[in-house]
């Protein structure tokens, strides 16, 4: 089932209605006014991302990586390369053409990423064929599972962005794809494979747009090209419930690392796995050894966004 087929169906009965949504908001202040009264950081606002959210769920020391240099990868920029393909399969039949779908995007990304672009263009000749190849399949994926959407009233990398606690904490997010009138779907195309965090994100975004609007989103979907897999995420008042609280637990994590940061303490760490990847790995005093070994063997990192980045 497309993208396209899944917008034809009938919004559930367990979809919130907007006093729902307004009641959802109330207790998000009324909480988050409690978590900030004596927080005195280098706010307002406290920002959440949609990063920061999987961040501090991973392990809270994750999050002073945002102060690091990001290093592009060739895994984010084909992830980049494909999100503007989607916005341009949203409006028109006619791309790539006759040519492959890389070729239809450099242009593009020269001007609104240039520094992806020159990535791709610094490749050696192999590599980037191989990433042509690549970016082609999945573009040509991407068109299959997104479907006819061109009559569809659509909005491409559109930013969600909603005050709360008297405009202490603010809530970001930047999608892919909005489609739709009302209570609009909400879509998200990544290069990878169907991971467990796409449910957090998903609520994350369902909430972003539903404290904004005042109105919930229909739902969020997720599709993903490596295999093609459309995952619908269905909003409902539980959905929302949980994303609030995932929030909530969120802002707890980043006022207790302001003031650990403060203090001159290192953070209360959780580690495990995500060791390997993190940005803070070399600094870390919890960071186990066969996490820093695994680092140095690594050749590739995790599939990651480039949007993730909120002040604080």
């Amino acid at each position: 089932m497309t993208v396209a087929d899944r917008l034809a169906a009938s919004v559930g009965p367990d979809h919130p209605d907007p006093a729902a949504v307004a009641a959802i908001r109330h207790f998000l202040d009324d909480e988050l006014d409690l978590i900030v009264a004596d927080w005195d950081g280098p706010g307002p606002p406290l920002g959440i991302s949609k990063g920061r959210l999987l961040a501090t769920a991973r392990c809270p020391a994750s999050v002073l990586a945002e102060a690091e240099p990001m290093a592009l990868s060739v895994p984010l920029v084909e992830g980049a390369a494909l999100d503007v393909a989607a916005a341009m399969i949203a409006v028109s039949d006619k791309v790539p053409g006759t040519q492959p779908w890389l070729g239809a995007l450099l242009p593009v990304m020269r001007q609104t990423e240039p520094d992806h672009a020159e990535l791709i263009e610094s490749l050696s000749v192999e590599d980037r064929d191989e990433v042509r190849e690549r970016v082609h399949a999945k573009g040509e994926r991407l068109r299959a599972l997104l479907g006819d959407v061109r009559d569809v009233p659509v909005t491409t990398q559109e930013m969600f962005r909603a005050e709360l606690a008297g405009g202490r904490v603010s809530l970001s997010g930047r999608t892919d794809l909005v489609l739709g009138r009302g209570a609009r779907t909400v879509v998200e195309v990544k290069s990878g494979s169907v991971r467990p965090a796409h449910v957090d994100e998903a609520g994350f975004y369902a909430l972003v747009a539903a404290m904004r609007d005042g109105v919930a989103p229909r739902s969020v979907i997720v599709v993903t090209l490596d295999p093609g897999v459309v995952t619908d995420y269905p909003v409902t008042l539980d959905s929302l419930e949980a994303g609030a609280h995932r929030v909530l637990d969120a802002v707890r994590v980043l006022v207790d690392l302001d003031r650990a940061v403060v203090d001159g303490r290192w953070p209360v760490t959780t580690p495990g796995e995500q060791c390997a990847w993190c940005g803070v790995l070399e600094r870390c005093p919890d960071a186990p050894d066969l996490a820093r070994a695994q680092a140095q063997a690594a050749t590739e990192p995790p599939e990651i966004d480039d949007d993730e980045h909120e002040p604080w």
